[in-house]
């Protein structure tokens, strides 16, 4: 069955599909196969290691930005999710509620926050998505009932919503979450297709903030949403554990003189197999590269999304608990999201703004890390699991 599957992905999308394909070929090293499966062409895995050599070739050649400033503070990082080895089970279900519920919710709580925003989230519910004819293609909000499926997202090239909603309390975090992504696309002074250094540090930090900030205002009328803090938490531990191997095979990559393949790979997974959990690390979400669609781009790294929600939450968990403590106010955050979206502004610029807001790693013009910092966002992240992860409710109120 396995070479079966091999066969159809490099026949239907080899380039595609190649992350998949790579991950079933890594399992291989854990799990008892016939040797008939096992035996695999040349020619296949000779694609994967060529495909392995240019993602990280790439990365070493091009990323000088990401390599000196944002790698290390990642990877340090990363090692105060790893570290939280106690996070509570996610064993509660979503609440029912339905959509337009969920949309009016998200409305009366942007409102307490911004009434601009709110002002904004009712524009774009009836706002048409216009083609570059200004003529009307969809709906800058696109809602599709799947009850198979949940998530969103907000497309970078047209700046709409897609919402697969299933009439749950999913949907509030998922509407309230990409709005907040597209405020700042709004914002944008100029479209460009330049990534910008700071939206690889801090795009997630607004949304998740919010999603805090949302599941504490629905508490307030005995709606305990904090089953979602519990997904959270625990996807950003999976990111974790994505940025972290990725750079050790960066590492492995290096140390045998710019050069990675399957061999090396299994070889280190022979050995450190344990610290990534075992076979169902591998199963759920094995992180050797992402590739980009369509086809005809450069492969990328899982780095660059997975580092997106580590410091998001880590950072996130810091603003909120300031905000509790009235050390911030919610107009900083609001100053957050106008920030992301002017992408006119250089790092220096960005983070001679932000130092204002007083974010943990930014200081003097500069991006830092060191033990003091570390440990206030141990702290943080630490209080914030102990005081917001309770027992959830049964139902939902809607007030």
């Amino acid at each position: 069955m396995f070479i079966e599957k091999v066969k159809t992905i490099l026949k239907n999308n080899p380039q595609e599909d190649i992350y998949t394909l790579l991950s079933l070929l890594i399992t291989l090293n854990f799990k008892d196969y016939p040797q008939d499966e096992i035996d695999l062409t040349e020619l296949v895995k000779d694609h994967i290691n060529i495909i392995l050599n240019e993602v990280y070739k790439k990365f070493d050649d091009e990323e000088t930005v990401i390599k000196e400033y944002i790698l290390p503070i990642t990877t340090n990082l990363v090692t105060i999710i790893l570290n939280e080895k106690e996070l509570p089970k996610v064993n509660e279900q979503s609440l029912n509620i339905n959509i337009n519920d969920s949309l009016k919710i998200v409305y009366e709580f942007l409102i307490t926050i911004n009434k601009d925003f709110a002002e904004r989230f009712l524009n774009t519910m009836n706002a048409p998505l216009l083609d570059e004819n200004n003529q009307e293609i969809d709906k800058q909000i696109k809602f599709i009932y799947n009850s198979q499926e949940k998530g969103s997202y907000l497309d970078d090239k047209t700046g709409q919503i897609v919402i697969y909603y299933n009439n749950t309390s999913d949907d509030i975090i998922f509407i309230l979450h990409e709005f907040v992504h597209q405020l700042a696309y709004q914002n944008e002074i100029e479209k460009t297709n330049i990534p910008r250094t700071l939206d690889y540090l801090l795009a997630e930090v607004p949304t998740i903030t919010f999603e805090f900030l949302i599941i504490d205002y629905l508490k307030n009328l005995n709606n305990d949403l904090s089953y979602w803090l519990k997904e959270r938490l625990h996807n950003t531990y999976e990111s974790a554990q994505k940025i972290d191997f990725e750079y050790q095979l960066y590492k492995l990559y290096k140390e045998n003189n710019d050069y990675i393949d399957l061999n090396i790979i299994g070889n280190y997974l022979q050995k450190d197999i344990s610290k990534y959990q075992g076979q169902e690390f591998f199963d759920n979400f094995i992180p050797i590269i992402r590739i980009a669609a369509p086809t005809d781009k450069a492969n990328n790294l899982g780095f660059y999304q997975a580092q997106e929600y580590v410091l998001g939450t880590l950072l996130a968990c810091e603003l909120y608990n300031k905000i509790k403590n009235k050390q911030l106010n919610i107009q900083n955050l609001v100053d957050l999201i106008n920030i992301l979206g002017n992408n006119d502004l250089n790092l220096k610029e960005d983070v001679k703004l932000l130092e204002k807001m007083k974010i943990p790693i930014i200081k003097n013009y500069d991006l830092i890390f060191n033990e003091k910092i570390k440990e206030e966002l141990t702290s943080n992240y630490k209080t914030f699991i102990k005081d917001n992860l309770k027992e959830n409710l049964n139902s939902f109120n809607k007030g």
